[in-house]
């Protein structure tokens, strides 16, 4: 998914829509072309808001991710993504080189049952998505500590 406003570019637009990539311009397109690309059997890799994080600073997440995947029943997982010497964190020049090689680690996490957590949430998908987000921030900032 790309915001409107790289979508609007002309210079960009073009690539990012070749490589697939959903607009988030009208909330029920873009959820509509959500639930068609996973119906598919396609994937959807997002960077919930707030998970490009400062180094040694709490992250606060906003619900979008969590309540595209209990709107969409479809499960989460995590795949933490980090980098020593850290780099391109937010605030960051993306010019600013380290001095070192930077590492790049991957830690993929179990699948999270968003259907378990609606259910435990009486159908409710706005509490639902609450709890979802809750959880993902709790394992996203354990793996930072």
């Amino acid at each position: 998914m790309v915001k409107a406003q790289l979508w609007r570019n002309r210079f960009i637009r073009r690539v990012i829509s070749t490589a697939g990539y959903i607009p988030n311009i009208d909330p029920e397109q873009t959820f509509s072309d959500i639930k068609a690309t996973l119906n598919s059997g396609n994937n959807l890799l997002m960077f919930p808001e707030g998970t490009r994080s400062i180094p040694n600073m709490p992250i606060q997440l906003k619900r979008g991710a969590a309540q595209i995947a209990i709107r969409a029943g479809v499960p989460i997982r995590i795949i933490h993504l980090s980098c020593i010497p850290s780099t391109l964190a937010k605030n960051d020049k993306w010019y600013k080189i380290p001095a070192t090689k930077p590492i790049f680690t991957l830690t993929v996490k179990d699948l999270i049952d968003t259907q378990a957590i609606l259910n435990e949430c009486n159908q409710l998908p706005s509490v639902a998505a609450r709890r979802l987000t809750k959880i993902l921030q709790q394992q996203l900032q354990g793996h930072i500590d």
